[in-house]
C-alpha cells in the first residue's frame, strides 16, 4: 500500500507540472522560451555557431529527394465534407485548449509618436480605442492573471515603439485532457463520415436493382401478352 501511494503521488505530482511559454517581440526584436516547470529553456534568439558549416540545398549532394508522403491510412479521402468536418474537430479543440491555457502575465506597451502634435494626438487616441477593444475581447477569450498595457505619445517624432510580450502556461493533466477529448471527438467523426459513405454506396447500389412491387415480388416484363407478370408466372390481367 505505501508503495502504491508513493507511485500515485508521483504521478500527481508529474501531472500537476505546468508547461509553459513566454516571449517578447517589438521593435527592439524578439524573444522567446519554454517552461517545463522550474527550468527555462531559451528558443530565440539562436546561439550562433562559430565556424558552422551552411547546410546543402535539396538535391546538391546527388541523393534524390525524398517523397512526399500520402495521407495517413486512417484519413479518407479530403473531400468537402470530410474538409468542413476536420474544421469543425479543429474548433472543437480549440475551444478546449482556449478554457485550459492561463495567461499568467501580459505585456503591451506603445509609445505613438509625430513630430505633428495633432496626427500624434489622433494616431494615440486610436491606439487608446484599438488596446481597450483588444484587452476586453482577450479578457473574455482567456484566463487573465496579470496585464500591463500602457499607451503614450511622444510629440518629438523620435519614432514609435511597440513591446509585447507574455507567459502562457498548460499543467500536463490539462493537456492530456485536451489532447484525449480531441482524439476521441476525431475518431467519432472519422466514423461518421466512413458510415454516411457507406450508407450512400448502398443506396447507390440498390438504385440499379429492379423494381419491387408491394408484396415484396420482383415483375418483370411479359414480351409475350404485352403486358408484366410476376416472377412466379402470374400475369397482372388474364383478359
Amino acid at each position: 500500500m505505501v508503495v502504491l501511494a508513493v507511485i500515485a503521488a508521483v504521478l500527481a505530482a508529474l501531472l500537476l507540472i505546468p508547461l509553459g511559454v513566454s516571449g517578447e517581440a517589438g521593435t527592439e526584436g524578439m524573444s522567446l522560451s519554454a517552461h517545463i516547470g522550474p527550468v527555462k529553456l531559451r528558443i530565440l534568439p539562436l546561439k550562433k555557431k562559430s565556424g558552422a558549416e551552411l547546410p546543402e540545398k535539396a538535391g546538391s549532394s546527388g541523393t534524390e529527394p525524398r517523397k512526399k508522403k500520402g495521407l495517413p491510412k486512417f484519413i479518407g479521402e479530403l473531400t468537402p465534407e470530410r474538409i468542413f468536418a476536420y474544421i469543425g474537430v479543429a474548433s472543437r479543440a480549440f475551444g478546449r485548449l482556449r478554457r485550459k491555457l492561463r495567461i499568467d502575465s501580459f505585456r503591451l506597451w506603445y509609445q505613438a509618436s509625430s513630430d505633428d502634435p495633432s496626427r500624434a494626438a489622433m494616431t494615440y487616441g486610436a491606439a487608446c480605442a484599438a488596446v481597450e477593444t483588444a484587452m476586453a475581447a482577450l479578457r473574455t477569450a482567456f484566463d487573465v492573471r496579470d496585464s500591463d498595457v500602457r499607451v503614450s505619445v511622444d510629440f518629438t517624432g523620435g519614432g514609435q515603439r511597440v513591446l509585447t510580450g507574455g507567459r502562457l502556461t498548460i499543467r500536463i493533466w490539462q493537456l492530456l485532457y485536451v489532447g484525449a477529448a480531441s482524439a476521441v471527438d476525431f475518431i467519432k467523426t472519422e466514423k461518421r463520415l466512413r458510415d454516411n459513405k457507406k450508407h450512400d454506396s448502398e443506396r447507390n447500389d440498390s438504385n440499379g436493382k429492379p423494381g419491387r412491387r408491394y408484396d415484396g415480388k420482383d415483375h418483370v416484363e411479359d414480351k409475350g401478352n404485352g403486358g408484366r407478370q410476376h416472377d412466379s408466372g402470374n400475369a397482372y390481367n388474364n383478359a
